[in-house]
């Protein structure tokens, strides 16, 4: 009946006079037969059985599909980390940075502190605790278990390089000048007191990698520097870092001996007892 209303009003209906009456007669008839299509569409009713089953099954998916997230979830938060040598090598390294430690004293901290949380926890927690007493006890790690990385991101390693490259830079600086500038005997001073307590406080490992990437080329850098030198004070730390290379491997020590600086120290001691 409104389709027939429809037409009959549309073959009437002058489409210039958009304010007659007809026209805003037409309008409400079409609004609402659109209302109408509208609820035919929506009209759950005329739904089949089917559809009304395969929808409720589409609603079920999204519950089960979080019930599955949750699950999965859960298992994982459940799965704890395994502990390898390089965390708690990095742990060992973060307590020298925080307390001025030494290397071996730090490990000795660590190991410690662990020792006595294994006996405050409860067994769930005493097993990790346990994990990493007994990678402790490996130590120190060999190349084979720690890799390259985590001796070059240490902060003893960094320091190292940056110290023997502001010495290679004193010395090419020693090497151009004819005459001697005292204003950099501080810093220099600085450099050699910093570098010294690296040599004797950290991790042998790190300062063996150091001198590997420039296969040994700062340390004859430092003997030249040594023998340009004729500050007193300078050549004093610089003998104490020479000292403590020594300890290190045969091969600084093969360096060393091969280098003018035993001579050096003959002649010193030739004129003092003179």
């Amino acid at each position: 009946f409104l389709d027939k209303c429809l037409s009959t009003v549309q073959q009437k209906l002058d489409v210039s006079d958009n304010c007659s009456d007809k026209y805003k007669l037409y309008e409400t008839l079409l609004r609402r037969q659109k209302k109408l299509k509208q609820k035919s569409s929506y009209n759950t009713l005329d739904t089949p059985i089917q559809c009304k089953t395969v929808d409720k099954g589409n609603q079920s998916e999204p519950y089960n599909q979080i019930l599955n997230d949750t699950k999965n979830s859960t298992s994982v938060s459940n799965n704890s980390k395994e502990i390898t040598i390089p965390d708690i090598y990095e742990v060992v390294q973060q307590v020298r940075n925080h307390t001025g430690l030494s290397y071996n004293f730090s490990q000795l901290a660590v190991s410690v502190v662990i020792q006595y949380l294994s006996n405050l926890v409860d067994e769930s927690a005493k097993s990790s605790l346990n994990s990493i007493r007994e990678i402790i006890d490996t130590f120190p790690p060999t190349s084979a278990t720690l890799p390259v990385e985590c001796l070059e991101n240490t902060k003893d390693g960094i320091c190292m390089q940056q110290l023997l490259e502001y010495l290679t830079a004193v010395k090419e600086d020693s090497q151009q000048r004819s005459w001697q500038i005292f204003d950099d005997h501080v810093q220099i001073e600085d450099c050699l007191i910093e570098l010294t307590s690296i040599l004797k406080n950290a991790d042998p490992m790190v300062i063996n990698h150091v001198l590997k990437i420039d296969k040994y080329t700062s340390i004859n850098n430092l003997l030249e520097y040594y023998q340009m030198e004729l500050r007193w004070v300078i050549q004093k730390h610089l003998l104490n870092i020479f000292s403590e290379l020594c300890k290190l491997n045969f091969v600084v020590v093969e360096i060393i001996s091969n280098s003018i600086l035993p001579m050096e120290l003959a002649r010193y001691l030739l004129l003092f007892f003179w």
